[in-house]
């Protein structure tokens, strides 16, 4: 399937973007947004925009159905990220929303996904332990690009295996990862 430029220019249903919806904007806009139906209706529009790339980009009904089921899926870690406790100024690292059901094309069947909600505006300090794991890597995402990522065997490690990473939108001496 081919997805035409234009098809990215609303991106509004990726899980990210509907969980992310209940973290952002103004109270005051957001209120009357959720008042007269606007935001229902945006999510709608942006479901229908979805539905029209795939219907025009697909080579058939099989390859159809399986775009409305991504659709569908895409949809579900959406409400599920959005309902879940989140709050970025005090975040928690938990499991992802990638299971054997809710595959949404970034999963390996060897990785553990876990991941806090941030914000560009805060600093976050994460401190760990490396341990035995073959390979452990940290990312920032913003929606679906990527924006930092760092294998920490490149980090500074302490004798015990122990590191600590700042993550912040301006640059910090020692292990650091950009936010944006």
């Amino acid at each position: 399937m081919t997805v035409p430029n234009d098809a990215t220019k609303a991106l509004a249903w990726l899980p990210g973007s509907v969980g992310a919806a209940t973290r952002t904007g103004d109270p005051e806009v957001d209120s009357e947004a959720l008042r007269s139906g606007k935001s229902w209706e945006r999510l709608l529009e942006s479901l229908r925009h979805g539905s029209e790339v795939m219907a025009a980009n697909s080579d058939g009904d099989e390859e159809l159905a399986a775009g409305y089921r991504h659709l569908l899926v895409l949809l579900a870690l959406g409400i599920d990220e959005a309902l879940r406790t989140s709050d970025p100024y005090d975040p928690f690292i938990k499991p992802g929303n990638v299971d054997s059901v809710l595959k949404w094309g970034m999963d390996c069947p060897d990785a553990a996904y876990l991941g806090a909600a941030v914000r560009g505006d805060a600093v976050y300090r994460l401190r760990g332990q490396r341990g035995s794991v073959r390979y452990l890597g940290l990312q920032v995402m913003g929606g679906i690009e990527s924006t930092a990522n760092v294998v920490v065997d490149d980090l500074e490690i302490g004798a015990d295996g122990t590191f600590e990473v700042v993550l912040s939108n301006q640059k910090r001496p020692g292990n650091w990862m950009a936010l944006s």
